[in-house]
């Protein structure tokens, strides 16, 4: 279903707002992606279905109507015509609540689902790199329509299926901080992942975890200081293996 769904989409990567999983306001409510990972499974169901509307409907009105069954299918749900469904639908109604979508329904068959934009805005969803070049041409700020890329391969590999939910949010933030940069390590500190992206401790653990053992994520360790007179004090920093989404993901019996 992916590989269909691909080419409908005709495009190597989704476009996902950098608000969708940082405020950057401590003050101000989680980001989206934190208010969907919570509530475990039931909350990477929410992410991956938020994030799959984000690959799928990228054509103007950016609605899509499909059978819950197909995006249990496509995100990998067992049962998908049953209890897979089910679960997807209450899905599809947070993130209504969210403000993420708005669905429409439809006598007789499945829901039309309207993209909102993925800050949670409430406002009619754009593509962000379209709308980026839109506002530079008039001077005007572009900052809360900052985005970064998801590649395809996601879906179409097996990976969405593959990942948990906190792996496919660390993922996501990875993602987001290695923007345009290569094999870069990347290093954020407990307080700034608290600040920006409301996830719990435990939560970044599992999903850097899972993300290493997959093969996505390399570990090593760095000096904090080069100071010699300073306590020897290293820190963990993790280069992303975007490479790797582009193999075939490894079937991983999980209960979700």
């Amino acid at each position: 279903m992916a590989r269909e769904l691909k080419e409908r989409v005709n495009r190597p990567a989704a476009q996902v707002r950098a608000a969708f999983l940082d405020q950057n306001d401590p003050n101000g409510p989680p980001p989206p992606m934190a208010q969907l990972v919570r509530g475990g499974r039931g909350g990477e169901v929410k992410l991956k279905i938020a994030l799959s509307l984000l690959w799928v409907a990228v054509g103007e009105p950016h609605d899509v109507v499909a059978a819950a069954r197909a995006w249990a299918m496509l995100i990998g749900l067992p049962d998908p015509g049953g209890r897979g469904a089910q679960r997807v639908n209450a899905a599809i109604r947070q993130l209504a609540k969210l403000k993420l979508i708005k669905v429409e329904a439809k006598v007789g068959g499945p829901p039309r689902i309207l993209l909102l934009e993925d800050s949670a805005s409430g406002l009619p969803y754009t593509l962000p790199g379209q709308r980026i070049v839109e506002l530079k041409q008039k001077g005007d700020d572009f900052g809360r329509h900052r985005y970064f890329k998801v590649p395809s391969e996601l879906w179409t590999q097996g990976w969405i299926a593959t990942l948990g939910g906190p792996a496919l949010a660390m993922l996501l933030i990875l993602l987001s901080r290695a923007s345009g940069r290569q094999q870069e390590a990347i290093w954020f500190s407990p307080g700034i992942a608290d600040a920006h992206y409301r996830l719990s401790e435990e939560t970044r653990r599992r999903g850097l975890d899972s993300l290493r053992a997959l093969g996505l994520v390399t570990v090593s360790r760095r000096p904090l200081t080069t100071s010699l007179l300073a306590a020897p004090r290293r820190r963990n920093v993790y280069t992303l293996r975007e490479d790797v989404l582009f193999d075939t993901a490894p079937s991983v019996k999980r209960d979700v």
